[in-house]
């Protein structure tokens, strides 16, 4: 690759075939400051949409005819409304694969948290 697109805003229209997103899906517990260092790698936002929405609305920029994108997230941050958010924008999607992983340390110290009533999540 010739360089790390650190902003989303630095691809030009249409030059990419095949956009890969691994967003920060981990639902945040903190809602007033955004995360810093190594944790912006999984604070996902309230919902555990934030990067995952945003990877939604700007990919199709980027991608050239017939080009794709390639996501994975959590299924707790809404695989249908990820596929919603795609297709609302003419892009087929659907899940291409499933698996069940543990939960790793960060959503394990969460875990009471996250299955809590009126945590955001499907």
């Amino acid at each position: 690759m010739p360089g790390l697109v650190r902003r989303r805003t630095g691809l030009a229209p249409g030059s990419v075939d095949l956009a890969l997103s691994n967003a920060p899906y981990v639902a945040t517990v903190y809602r007033r400051r955004r995360p810093h260092g190594a944790a912006r790698a999984w604070e996902g936002g309230a919902g555990g949409r934030d990067a995952v929405d945003l990877d939604c609305a700007t990919a199709h920029r980027a991608l050239r005819v017939p080009g794709m994108p390639l996501m994975v997230h959590c299924e707790r941050c809404g695989v249908a409304e990820t596929i919603e958010r795609l297709s609302a924008l003419g892009m087929k999607a659907r899940a291409v694969d499933r698996a069940q992983v543990p939960f790793g340390p960060v959503t394990r110290k969460r875990r009471a948290w996250l299955c809590a009533p009126g945590v955001p999540g499907p």
